[in-house]
């Protein structure tokens, strides 16, 4: 915690003073720095006047080591118009900033600036005052007195502080009350002074008595004068406390105090002896004999008592513009200060440092500022590519001309010395180039910059290029030649030497004057190289090349002026600067391209390269960190010039990874933070015309000339042949595409090959895209239908080999005025219904390789049944059109594995079958020639694939009939197991239906007799007993006679009672029921066989097949039959 200065030693008893009312010190803001002119006002009740109160300022501080700010005491003397005033408003005196106010007291004076009475040892701070401000020695009468106000102490105003020894009562005097003498606060961020609510003077003056009773005053025996009159006087003391602005190492110490104008100032500042540990950055450069030694300066400058010695030794005393010492010990036995007058200002600073080493000036440079250090930069570079020019170099390669912009912005800019006018060096960085102005341009740089730039300086150029913004150099006079008595020449050794003055502005006078034994001054001799200044200027010049010796090259180092005043570190704004101008960048001669040795690198014939070089770009000399960014932009005078960008290091010739990008016209790229190297390639030069008012200048690479020098003639000659615009030659290729989810292709590709035309007026080349029928419309059909609209994507379009600006819209975006092709818009030509259209930028030149890659994607149809098992695909192929005439359209169908084209439809007339696909071919059409190709695409059947088809129907047919026959055979089985275990129910129905039937049981006797011969005299059961016959007709048997009695149980109709009936005849089925139908005819295939029998054989269209089926139908007779015995 700071503390106040001491006070008197002297022994008393009370110290009232009037405290200052303010907020605590940390929790009330810093007001902002302002470098603005400042007028203190006194705002009254409902207005606000502005005045200037103070009359006179004296300031007064010690600075002790090792704290961080000096107790300052500000005395003033105020004189307040008493008639311009209203009792009790407030004055602000001057901002507040960064101060503390400690303590503050207020005291009356009469008409004539004396002080009224008070005590020293109780306001020891109004002692200083009195001394500081030279005022006259106070009066014995105190104001209470004189004016018989109460001497009652105002206890609420006052402070009171015991002493080691106390004063008698009686000589102890009362403060006076401050609704008398006013207080010092701080309102609204400045320090303030609040007048008195009663000014006693004006009642007193209003009666008799009391202006008989002040007439015995000493002080107002005299008249007043003018200016004296109605004006009440006091004089003020503050005690506040000044932290540092800045401190080493990187800084000096820097004090800044604020203060009210006025026009009699004086201050006296001690400053602590300096020390090793006390040392800043600029020890390190200091001698060995300045090590006790303070650099000091103020701002403005202190006035002080002329010295007949010098505080530092005489070869140090070379200053930069403001680097005069104001450092003295006169007064000051414990160390080192600052004592003198100042003129009016705002503030006062004052700075203070270890002395520098000081460094003669460049030669011819004319610029002695120190230079100061940057902690971090941020930059970046913009560099506009402009075209080509041969350089000035006798290599004859040519250059690459450039607008280069470079923006920096700077954080932390410090100098550890007392200077303030001070210089950073900026210089132009191209790796193994030359940088040259461009003949026509200006010769130099724009520079331009933000608070605190003041100006800037070239090297070698022996004048700063803005004088008018910073103050003239001291230096810049001409230096003073002093004579030996032997009549040799001799200077000082540093420039001029330090000697005290009364004004900080550069002059001669600074100088000390010429001993009595130099001898005359003569010009003789100053035309030597070490005196002459002419000479350094000429040593200097003969680094840029003699065509430019009137202006600096590029490359020479600029060095920007700055105020440190503008930018104090509690300024957080970074300092801002712009650098431009317009440059021709030529690689630099090697030894490969003098002898022609270098790679050789064939390009196209009509394509003209200049060699790489590296991008320029700024660099800040002195800065500890810095980042920089290039964009580069091809804004080149060439209609169809592109700007390769390379990286900053390997061979572009023979490592590909080296290419960046490729930049076309109006195109932005940005490097990497170590930059990049540029190519200017200007395509199909070889056939431009010779624009006039261009300069067109040979390529300076050999790699790159015309192969001979009729050849350049001769291809100028072939643009200028007469004859209608056309296209020779179109090819186009069309790729099927099949993608991984789809089993059919649903989209193609198409490559596009032409040459552009030559004698076209536009730079851009147009086609659309179009096709004719309901498919090309995505709006429903009249039945209902509804149809899609192809997708096409651009994929690439080049001209040469390098990638074309190309646009596609749609020709329902198209403005009423604007026209697609010469004459003729897409909407207009008859039914076809456009698609799209695309445009190519090619440039007005013609004559380049121009290809255009694009995908059509095909939205299949609705998906069926029979479209899945079909898997066909019908497509309308989109094929450009163009407005010229072509001369021949070739196009090309490739084909797909697994597809093939069953069915084509093409308005182009020729066609040609090759083993990979399909050519179409079409010379001579018209203009605005729509191309219209309608394909189908089937997958492709294998060879065997009847025979397969044959093995599958087979397969299945036995199956059916396998399971057909084990049914029938299941049927057998079951009617038979019905028939033996319940011969009742498979009677025939009729019978079972009468009730009146009667039970018979016959017994069959069967005899069987092994006859030789045929014997029809067999016995033979009943036909109704039995339901096959038992005679046998055959051959003779020799078996033995067997007889087979059976019981048979039958039912028989009841007959009358008187006679007997006979047996009737029952049919054969009775017993046995009614036999089933074979499966075959009771499934209704009767006939079956004769069907099969009479199915003719297909007439198959290829003969293998049918003769392979016709070897087989043999065979397929006999398996009908066999499935036929098998099925009856």
């Amino acid at each position: 915690m700071p503390v106040p200065t001491s006070r008197s030693s002297a022994a008393y008893t009370t110290s009232v003073s009037t405290p200052t009312p303010s907020r605590p010190y940390l929790s009330r803001p810093i007001s902002p720095l302002s470098t603005n002119s400042y007028s203190p006002t006194i705002t009254p009740v409902g207005q606000a006047v502005r005045m200037n109160v103070v009359t006179r300022i004296a300031i007064e501080g010690k600075a002790k080591q090792g704290q961080d700010g000096v107790p300052i005491k500000m005395y003033m003397k105020l004189s307040v118009p008493i008639d311009s005033i209203s009792p009790g408003s407030t004055i602000a005196l001057f901002p507040e900033e960064n101060i503390k106010i400690l303590t503050s007291q207020v005291h009356p004076l009469d008409s004539n600036s004396v002080p009224y009475n008070f005590s020293s040892t109780g306001s020891p701070l109004l002692h200083n005052a009195a001394r500081a401000l030279n005022l006259p020695a106070r009066l014995p009468t105190t104001f209470n007195g004189a004016f018989r106000l109460s001497s009652t102490t105002n206890k609420a105003s006052s402070t009171v502080s015991t002493s080691r020894s106390s004063e008698p009562e009686a000589t102890t005097i009362p403060p006076v009350d401050p609704q008398y003498t006013g207080q010092i606060l701080v309102s609204g961020y400045h320090i303030a002074f609040v007048l008195p609510k009663h000014f006693p003077s004006w009642d007193h003056a209003r009666t008799e008595e009391e202006s008989e009773r002040s007439s015995h005053l000493p002080h107002h025996k005299r008249r007043l004068s003018i200016g004296d009159r109605n004006h009440a006087h006091f004089m003020a003391a503050i005690d506040m406390w000044v932290p540092y602005v800045t401190r080493p190492p990187r800084f000096p110490y820097l004090l800044s105090i604020p203060t009210p104008r006025c026009l009699h100032n004086n201050i006296k500042l001690r400053i602590f002896p300096p020390s090793n540990t006390a040392s800043s950055l600029a020890s390190l450069s200091s001698l060995e004999d300045d090590a006790n030694t303070w650099d000091l300066t103020s701002d403005p400058h202190v006035t002080r008592t002329a010295s007949n010695r010098l505080s530092r030794t005489s070869s140090y005393n070379h200053f930069a513009d403001d680097e005069s010492s104001d450092s003295s010990t006169n007064g000051f036995s414990d160390g080192f200060g600052m004592q003198g007058t100042f003129p009016s200002t705002d503030r006062i600073r004052v700075r203070w440092a270890k002395p520098m080493k000081s460094f003669d000036e460049v030669a011819g440079s004319g610029d002695t500022r120190r230079r100061v250090g940057v902690k971090d930069v941020r930059s970046e570079v913009v560099c506009i590519v402009r075209g080509k020019r041969k350089g000035d170099g006798g290599n004859g390669a040519e250059g690459i001309v450039m607008d280069v912009e470079y923006k920096a912005s700077c954080k932390g800019i410090w100098f550890p010395g007392v200077a303030t006018l001070l210089g950073m060096d900026v210089g132009l960085v191209a790796k193994n180039a030359e940088v040259t102005w461009l003949e026509g341009s200006p010769s130099e740089w724009n520079i331009s910059g933000g608070v605190g730039f003041t100006g800037f300086n070239i090297s070698g150029m022996g004048r700063p290029d803005n004088p008018s913004s910073s103050r003239t150099s001291s230096t810049d006079s001409p230096s003073i030649v002093i004579s030996s008595p032997k009549g040799q020449q001799m200077s000082p050794p540093n420039g001029r030497p330090r000697g005290n003055s009364s004004s900080s502005t550069p002059s001669l006078l600074r100088a000390p004057l010429p001993s009595h034994n130099v001898a005359e001054y003569s010009f003789e001799g100053v035309h030597e190289p070490g005196i002459s200044v002419s000479s350094h200027l000429g040593t200097l010049s003969s680094i840029c090349s003699s065509s430019q010796s009137s202006a600096a090259c590029p490359g020479v180092p600029l060095t920007l002026h700055l105020n440190m005043n503008d930018i104090l570190p509690p300024n957080k704004t970074p300092f801002t600067f712009t650098i431009t101008g317009t440059i021709l960048i030529t690689p630099r001669a090697t030894l490969s391209r003098v002898d022609g040795t270098h790679d050789i690198h064939p390009p196209l014939d009509y394509v003209e390269t200049t060699d790489p070089v590296s991008l320029p770009h700024f660099t800040i000399l002195a800065a500890d960190a810095e980042a920089t960014k290039i964009v580069v932009w091809n804004e080149a005078d060439f209609p169809n010039a592109t700007v390769e960008v390379y990286s900053p290091s390997g061979d572009i010739y023979k490592d590909p990874q080296t290419r960046k990008t490729v930049l076309q016209k109006g195109g932005s790229t940005r490097c990497g933070d170590d930059g990049g190297r540029i190519a200017l390639k200007v395509i199909g030069s070889l056939h431009d015309n010779i624009l006039p008012g261009r300069p067109q200048t040979p390529m300076g690479n050999p790699r790159y000339r015309t192969p001979s020098s009729a050849d350049r003639p001769l291809n100028v000659a072939r643009q200028n042949r007469k004859g209608p615009p056309a296209i020779p030659s179109v090819k186009a290729i069309v790729t099927p595409l099949l993608s991984r989810q789809s089993t059919v292709p649903n989209a193609y590709a198409v490559r596009i090959h032409l040459s552009a035309p030559v004698n076209s007026e536009a730079d851009w080349l147009e086609f659309g895209l179009a096709q004719v029928g309901p498919r090309a419309s995505r709006t429903p059909l009249p039945d209902g239908v509804e149809t899609y609209s192809p997708k096409v994507h651009i994929a690439s379009a080049s001209v040469d080999g390098v990638p074309a600006q190309f646009t596609m819209s749609k020709p329902g975006k198209r403005s009423a005025n604007d026209e697609t092709f010469q004459g003729a818009s897409f909407e207009t030509m008859g039914s076809t219904e456009w698609m799209n259209w695309v445009k190519i930028q090619v440039g007005p030149l013609g004559g380049d390789n121009v290809v255009i890659d694009y995908i059509v994607k095909v939205e299949p149809d609705r998906a069926t049944w029979f479209s899945n098992w079909n898997r066909r695909q019908r497509w309308d192929l989109l094929l450009p059109t163009f407005a010229l005439p072509v001369g021949r359209l070739e196009v090309t169908l490739e084909d797909l594995t697994g597809f093939e084209c069953s069915s084509m439809l093409s308005n182009l007339e020729y066609q040609h079958m090759h083993l990979h696909g399909q050519k179409l071919l079409h010379f001579v059409p018209d203009d605005l020639f729509s191309p219209q190709i309608s394909l189908q695409l089937t997958p492709t059947k294998p060879k065997k694939s009847l025979l397969s088809w044959l093995a599958n129907a087979l397969l299945w047919f036995y199956i059916v009939t396998s399971a057909l026959l084990l049914w029938n055979l299941e049927q057998k089985i079951q009617s038979r197991q019905v028939h033996i275990g319940s011969p009742i129910q498979s009677f025939n129905p009729a019978v079972g239906g009468h009730e009146d039937l009667m039970t018979v049981t016959a017994t069959v006797v069967k005899t069987v007799t092994d006859c030789p011969t045929k014997s029809p005299a067999l016995a033979e059961p009943s036909p109704y007993l039995s339901g096959r016959s038992a005679t046998h007709n055959g051959a003779p048997s020799r078996s033995l006679s067997t007889l087979v009695m059976s019981p048979t149980t039958v039912l028989l109709p009841p007959t009358t009672k008187s006679t007997p009936s006979t047996t009737s005849h029952l049919p054969s089925n009775a017993l046995s029921g009614q036999p089933l139908k074979p499966l075959w005819e009771r499934l209704g295939f009767g006939d079956a066989q004769v069907v099969l029998k009479s199915l003719p054989i297909p007439d198959f269209a290829f003969p293998s097949v049918k003769q392979k089926f016709a070897q087989y139908s043999g065979s397929l007779e006999t398996v009908w039959k066999i499935l036929w015995k098998l099925l009856l």
